[in-house]
Parts: structure tokens; sequence; C-alpha cells
């Protein structure tokens, strides 16, 4: 697949908005990779980035069938690790039936945000199966980096092997060495300028944020929050009442 119709896709589905969005860093973009309607439909938009990859590490980095297992962070990892190990597994079917050996078969499993320490953690009955084999770590749409690094992490706590990280759209830069994986592929990347809040020439001009996508809506509700809480004035203490000796 070239990078004109991975480009193409994007313009066709209305994934790139502009605006004034918060990302799940806080930092506050005027463009926005909104990965969701890439999931609207699948088998236009989002199987050619997963044969993409396949590939990828088919053809220019050859470790397709060293790959035991796919794993991705939820909630956005989930349709594309789906997708991605069924079109995978149908690959090692495919090269089964034309030479006669069996491939070994690929799995994928999910991290999930654990609600007692908020972080992403795998199904405790994958924990087992990932030890000691090789496994390809996935997200969509890749910005500070936080959640692919916390599933790399999370698979190599369990005695995993990364061997490699992919993802639909690298939006900050993010390479081999910022991610700490022996190899990194991204379908398409676009360095997008991000900012603080103290900073974000948006919220100066005074540019509504998008609560449609994103996190606007969760920082807007803190956000008023704290205001009101600022606003609330401490209650007096009563003064000594002499009256009761």
């Amino acid at each position: 697949m070239s990078q004109d119709d991975l480009d193409r896709i994007l313009a066709e589905s209305g994934t790139i908005i502009k605006g004034h969005f918060v990302l799940n860093s806080h930092l506050h973009t005027e463009t926005y990779v909104n990965k969701w309607e890439l999931y609207k439909d699948p088998y236009r938009y989002l199987d050619p980035f997963c044969r993409d990859i396949m590939e990828h590490f088919t053809d220019y980095e050859p470790i397709f069938s060293q790959i035991d297992w796919i794993v991705g962070p939820a909630v956005g990892g989930i349709p594309m690790c789906t997708l991605l190990q069924y079109i995978m597994a149908e690959q090692t079917e495919l090269i089964g039936m034309q030479t006669g050996m069996k491939y070994k078969d690929i799995f994928a499993a999910y991290a999930v945000k654990d609600f007692v320490d908020d972080e992403l953690k795998i199904q405790k009955s994958y924990h087992e199966d990932i030890r000691d084999k090789n496994v390809l770590v996935v997200d969509d749409v890749v910005s500070s980096g936080l959640s692919i690094k916390a599933v790399i992490n999370e698979v190599r706590a369990l005695g995993g092997k990364v061997l490699a990280a992919a993802c639909l759209f690298n939006r900050a830069a993010q390479t081999t060495r910022s991610l700490g994986v022996p190899t990194f592929y991204s379908c398409l990347d676009e360095l997008i300028v991000d900012w603080e809040e103290s900073s974000c020439p948006l919220c100066a001009k005074q540019v509504p944020i998008d609560t449609n996508v994103g996190h606007g809506a969760e920082y807007l509700k803190k956000k008023n929050r704290a205001k009101r809480a600022r606003k609330t004035p401490e209650p007096d203490s009563k003064p000594f009442d002499i009256s009761i000796f």
C-alpha cells in the first residue's frame, strides 16, 4: 500500500480534523487524528493499514514468521489488533496451502486499564501464554507514546519478548529509541505540534474546545469543578460564645 493511498483513505474517511482539542497527554492541539472514523468501515479504511503493517514485516523486515502474539492497548487498539491478527492468520494459512508447511498460530491480546492502579494490564489468563513468546505491540495513533510504552513494559514484565512495535499514525516522531524496541514501523508519519495549556495559542484566542472527540469534555469538566471550588468561600469559624459560662 503506497503512502498516497493511505493519505487518500485518511482524507476520504475524514480522519484528520481541525479545531481545538485536548489529548490523552493533556496537551492541546489544532490537528486531531480521529481514528474512530477508520473504525466505522474497517473493510474500506482500517484493513489497508493493517495489511500495510503485515507487508512491512513480511517484505522489508522479514520477522512475520516469528510473531506469536499481537498485543495492543484498549480501547482504540482493540479493533486494529483484532483485524491485524485475522489478516496475519489468513496469510499464514495461505502460505501453508502454497508450501505445504504449517505456520504456527498467531494470537491477539489486549491491555486494559486496571481500576486499582490505573495501569494497562493484560488479562491474567494470557500471562503464561505470552511468557517466552515473540510479541508485536501495536497501537492506532501514537502521540506521547504513553499507551504503547505501557503495553511494551507489561509484555516484558510477563516474560514476553517484544519483537517490534507498529502503529497506523505516528504524530509525534516516536522512534525505536524513544519507545525502547528493536524496530518500530508506522504506516504514516506526520509531526503535529501540541502545546501545554499555559502556552496554547488556541486558549489565548479563546477558541472553544471540542468536546466530541479527544478528552475535551473531561478536561472542561475538571476545570469547571476546580473553578467552582475556588469560588466557594471557606465557612467562617464561629466566635467563642462566652454566654455558656
